[in-house]
């Protein structure tokens, strides 16, 4: 009998997996997924995304999309496609710079392509935000900014006005100190 009931429950349980997986597929239809996708110019920032398959939400100016690649995947590709590993650039801006934490990257320095993480890139909700296209920001709480970007668009982020300020400074001063090197 005991088992009789297990059988019914597992039976239960099984169509509630079901239903849950046909709701998440439900859920992949209506998401924009390009799961192909590179970071570049067009990329303003990008989210950890709350999804069992798709798991960065991307901001770019034509819209926004979701890929199954994490968002430290997608900007060591980029790095790469910048001519330089993830890793490299990292050990570059500590040596020189002195920033130990929440590091700010050039992935490419002819396009002009810098970013910054609002918090540990190991944290689940850090965001990784594209300066090219920050227009301005203003504190909204104190632990949130709200980010227009170039294009009119806007973006709520779970950091301090201070910080945000700060990280853009931290990415300019990175950026300047390595495309001086360039220039000679």
């Amino acid at each position: 009998m005991y088992s009789q009931q297990i059988n019914r429950l597992g039976g239960f349980f099984g169509k509630m997996i079901d239903l849950y997986i046909q709701d998440q597929s439900a859920d992949v239809t209506e998401l924009n997924v390009w799961d192909e996708y590179e970071v570049g110019t067009s990329t303003k920032a990008l989210e950890f995304h709350h999804h069992p398959v798709y798991q960065t939400k991307i901001y770019d100016v034509d819209g926004e999309f979701f890929s199954s690649k994490s968002m430290l995947d997608l900007i060591k590709i980029g790095c790469l496609e910048g001519g330089a590993d993830y890793e490299g650039r990292k050990k570059a801006v500590k040596h020189c710079l002195g920033i130990q934490r929440k590091i700010p990257i050039v992935m490419d320095y002819q396009r002009r392509i810098c970013i910054f993480p609002t918090k540990s890139p190991e944290e689940y909700d850090c965001m990784w935000i594209f300066t090219d296209h920050v227009k301005s920001y203003y504190g909204i709480s104190n632990s949130r900014v709200k980010v227009i970007f170039w294009d009119g668009s806007s973006l709520i982020v779970p950091i301090s006005e201070r910080t945000f300020q700060t990280q853009m400074g931290r990415t300019s001063q990175c950026f300047m100190r390595f495309s001086s090197d360039r220039n000679h």
